[in-house]
C-alpha cells in the first residue's frame, strides 16, 4: 500500500473552458513563473483557460511534478 499524493491543482472541465485552481503554494508559484495570462482569466486563485489550451497546460504541470485532481 502506498500513500496518495496530495493534489496541487484542481482542474475542472466546464465545457468551453477549464478551471485550474492552485491548491498549494508550489502550484501557484509554478503558474506565476510559467503561465502568461490576462487579469480577466482569474477568479481568485482559479485560472480560467480555453478548452483548446487545457490539455497542454495540464501536461506541463504534470511534467513539472505537480499532481492534478
Amino acid at each position: 500500500m502506498h500513500a496518495e499524493l496530495a493534489s496541487d491543482v484542481l482542474a475542472a472541465n466546464q465545457g468551453t473552458v477549464f478551471l485550474f485552481n492552485s491548491l498549494t503554494a508550489r502550484a501557484q508559484e509554478w503558474v506565476d513563473d510559467n503561465v502568461v495570462s490576462e487579469p480577466w482569466q482569474w477568479l481568485g486563485r482559479t485560472l480560467v483557460v480555453e478548452a483548446r489550451y487545457a490539455s497542454g497546460l495540464a501536461q506541463a504541470m504534470q511534467d513539472a511534478g505537480l499532481v492534478l485532481e
